[in-house]
């Protein structure tokens, strides 16, 4: 693990995972990126492998500390980002939530950004962002940053 900033984070360097990818999704080569697909994969069948949700995981877990890093999401129209449990349900339907283990935000239709909560939190944005920064504090739950 890196030295951490003055702010006391580590910059994550995140990898996708593949074995957690859910059939929808396709990881680029070097498994930085991903892009949705109406075709489904036909992929290994796993038990950490996301089913019902278009999700995937990092390779690397937090289990202490406070991390960040950056997710580009340029002029997409619709994205979902944040940080999970690594114990999260993954083959059954299940609500993004933090009750269920999800803190996540997103952005549907090109303007309307919400915290995956329950219920729903509406956030006011002026700009779309391009680049998404993710702020983790493991000891005190979490945290997004926009």
């Amino acid at each position: 693990m890196a030295d951490p900033t003055p702010l006391g984070l580590f910059v994550a360097d995140v990898i996708l995972d593949p074995d957690t990818t859910h059939p929808n999704l396709l990881i680029s080569e070097d498994q930085r990126s991903l892009n949705c697909t109406l075709e489904r994969q036909s992929l290994p069948d796993n038990p950490r492998r996301f089913h019902d949700r278009y999700c995937v995981l990092g390779c690397e877990s937090f289990m202490s500390g406070r991390h960040f890093w950056e997710v580009e999401v340029g002029d997409r129209k619709q994205w979902n980002l944040g940080v999970c449990r690594e114990n999260v349900e993954r083959k059954l339907p299940v609500k993004i939530t933090p009750q269920n283990g999800f803190w996540t935000i997103a952005l549907f239709n090109g303007h309307a950004f919400q915290a995956r909560t329950d219920p729903r939190c509406k956030l006011t944005v002026a700009k779309p962002p391009k680049r998404v920064g993710v702020s983790l504090d493991y000891e005190r739950g979490g945290g997004l940053v926009l």
